[in-house]
Order: structure tokens, then C-alpha cells, then sequence
């Protein structure tokens, strides 16, 4: 090691902390007769390029695994992963030639390298990722579909002494619950109204139940295309995503927050 060490730098540094891939790849590249790739094994089987070489058009590539601040020799790349991904663009593939021979033309994904070389990098909405990975054709990636919902209460006096230093004077009494939608035949405002706050729970979680399974109903139609693509294949975490996607309908209560 210290005789290649000193081969591509020169000399030996005994104080050298550790090989340094955003400023030091490109300069080792340029003395080698190999394209290195450096990437992120997921433990879903994804394989994330972290950075990818210049060189892959021209030279035989070679990958090394990076896990926190360590890095391992792949043997076989394509055998070790289902899924390759670009860390810059999102672009997902099947084998890694086509990651290596794309360019990133689509949305950019925010990435932050942290300490230790570890990297976060902000995950593609998913209608766009499985477009790409399963070659459907989506332009219109936004969920259609949103509810939102009011509570209202009386504010009741009240003299009641908790202990020596609480007192209360006063309680909320929730006595209804307006709820609406933008879901074709729940588009009228649906109004509860009750004394007893645990019948304007059950009704108005009933009626999102409603909702939810309207929305889900139609947004299944929208991507019907992807989802007759993805069923045959048998790939069943990429179907329960996109499941979990269609159907969880966004719900934003007044004053509050999505549930």
C-alpha cells in the first residue's frame, strides 16, 4: 500500500486521513487504465451511483462500494443489485450501462454530503421514478385529489378546582365538523353535528374512509398504464409503493395539519 501510495502521490504522507473521492478520484483516474464508479448498496437490493466516471465510454469500469466512511470492491456489479440509480437526477435503470450512458436532462435531486462521506439525497416522487425504471410514459405526476376538514366547539364556563393552584374556568365542548373535498361527487360540503364528540369522530372518519376510496379508485385509473407494466413482473415492494402512493389521500384540517 505505501508503495502505491507514494506511486500516485509521490511520497509517503503519514498523516494522510483517507482517500478523499470529491477531490482526489478525478486526479488518480488520469493514471489508471480503469473507469472508477463509486456507489451506495441499499439494503433493497437498489444500487445508488454516488459518483460516476468520466471514462465509462472509454475504459473497462470498475465499482467500489461506499458504507459511511469505508469503501469495498464489487466483483460482480450486476449481480449485486435489482435497481441502479444516478444520485444526481434520480434516473433509475435495470443494469448499470444504461445509468453510465445516460445524461442528466430530467429534475435534479437535492444532495448534502455529510461527515464521513455518507451521503442523504432527496427521494424522487414516486409516479417519476417507476415511469422511468418501467419505461411508461408519465407526464402528469401530481395526485389529483385533497380534503380538508373544520372542528368547531363551544367554550363553556366552568369553576372547577384541579388543586390548590389550578383552576379551571372554562372547557371546549367539540359540537361539529365540516368536511370537503375536491373528488367529482363529493364536491358538496359535508356538515356533522353532534353533542357527543365521539359520534363526530366515527361519522367523520367513516367519511374520509369515503373519500379515500373514491380518490384511490380514480388515481388507479390515471396510472393504469403503470400499474398493468409493473403487476406482471412480480415485483411486490414496487407495487406496494406505488399502492401506498394512490392511495393515501391528503387530508388538511383548518388550523392544523395533514393527517
Amino acid at each position: 500500500m505505501k508503495k502505491l501510495f507514494i506511486e500516485n502521490y509521490g511520497s509517503y504522507n503519514h498523516n494522510y486521513t483517507g482517500f478523499d473521492y470529491v477531490s482526489e478520484l478525478d486526479k488518480l483516474e488520469t493514471n489508471m487504465t480503469y473507469a472508477i464508479n463509486i456507489v451506495n448498496f441499499k439494503e433493497n437490493d437498489e444500487i445508488e451511483y454516488v459518483k460516476k466516471s468520466n471514462y465509462n465510454s472509454t475504459r473497462k469500469p470498475k465499482y467500489i462500494n461506499l458504507y459511511q466512511n469505508h469503501f469495498s470492491y464489487i466483483t460482480d456489479f450486476e449481480k449485486l443489485g435489482k435497481i441502479f440509480t444516478c444520485s444526481v437526477c434520480g434516473y433509475k435503470a435495470r443494469y448499470p450501462s444504461e445509468v453510465n450512458r445516460h445524461t442528466c436532462s430530467k429534475e435534479t435531486t437535492d444532495y448534502f454530503v455529510k461527515p464521513y462521506n455518507s451521503l442523504w439525497s432527496k427521494p424522487r416522487n414516486t409516479i417519476i421514478e417507476f415511469g422511468d425504471y418501467y419505461e411508461v410514459d408519465v407526464t402528469d405526476f401530481k395526485y389529483d385529489y385533497l380534503a380538508t376538514f373544520d372542528l368547531e366547539a363551544l367554550l363553556l364556563k366552568t369553576d372547577i378546582n384541579q388543586s390548590a393552584s389550578l383552576k379551571f374556568v372554562s372547557k371546549h365542548i367539540p359540537i361539529s365538523c365540516s368536511i370537503a373535498s375536491n373528488i367529482p361527487g363529493y364536491t358538496k360540503q359535508k356538515f356533522i353535528i353532534s353533542t357527543n364528540p365521539n359520534e363526530i369522530c366515527e361519522k367523520m372518519f367513516k367519511y374520509f374512509d369515503i373519500l379515500q376510496k373514491t380518490a384511490s379508485d380514480l388515481m388507479y385509473k390515471k396510472y393504469e398504464d403503470l400499474v398493468n407494466k409493473m403487476r406482471p413482473l412480480d415485483r411486490i415492494k414496487d407495487v406496494e409503493k406505488l399502492s401506498e402512493y394512490i392511495e393515501s389521500l391528503p387530508i388538511i384540517g383548518f388550523n392544523s395539519s395533514i393527517v
